[in-house]
């Protein structure tokens, strides 16, 4: 565990000093971060912490052969924008070897993993969940509207244009 562990914290230039204690019972383990005997948490930033939070997540499934799949919700918050760019690097990489779900409201993160992942060649899907008037959870396999291209957001309005401008002219409010 601790030399993958610390290969992460390498990846996500995340403090490798930090002492990893482990203690296992039967169908669960407990890890405990310190340094110096303190707890990290009282050492470390924010940002840093969360950083080795997913170096120690990406360590426990690297671990297990039988893990297919990595799901991060926001990872990214609390992050300069340096270890963001390493964040999404590193889940790319990952991406080439197990299945990789983000969900984020970070659109430049988006795009820093959307423009890594094609560079590298990785496949990649999209989907946008929103709320629109009062539905949560509307599913769209497309970017949300600001992350699209201008021309692409012109082009939507347009379209919204005309579709509004029809139920005007029927009546239906």
């Amino acid at each position: 565990y601790v030399a993958i562990f610390n290969e992460e914290c390498r990846h996500l230039k995340a403090p490798t000093f930090v002492e990893v204690s482990q203690r296992n019972t039967k169908g669960s383990t407990l890890r405990k971060l310190e340094i110096a005997k303190h707890k990290a948490a009282k050492v470390l930033s924010e940002g840093e912490q969360r950083a080795i939070a997913i170096a120690d997540f990406i360590t426990e499934a690297r671990l297990n052969p039988h893990n297919r799949g990595l799901i991060f919700d926001d990872p990214v918050s609390s992050q300069d924008h340096e270890r963001r760019e390493m964040i999404a690097n590193r889940l790319v990489e990952h991406a080439k070897v197990k299945q990789v779900i983000v969900f984020t409201h970070d659109i430049v993160f988006f795009h820093r993993l959307k423009t890594t992942a094609e560079e590298q060649k990785i496949g990649l899907e999209i989907t946008t969940v929103r709320k629109a008037s009062e539905t949560p959870g509307i599913v769209r396999p497309e970017l949300p509207l600001p992350a699209q291209k201008v021309g692409d957001r012109i082009g939507w309005l347009r379209n919204r244009l005309v579709k509004l401008r029809k139920f005007e002219k029927e009546g239906d409010q």
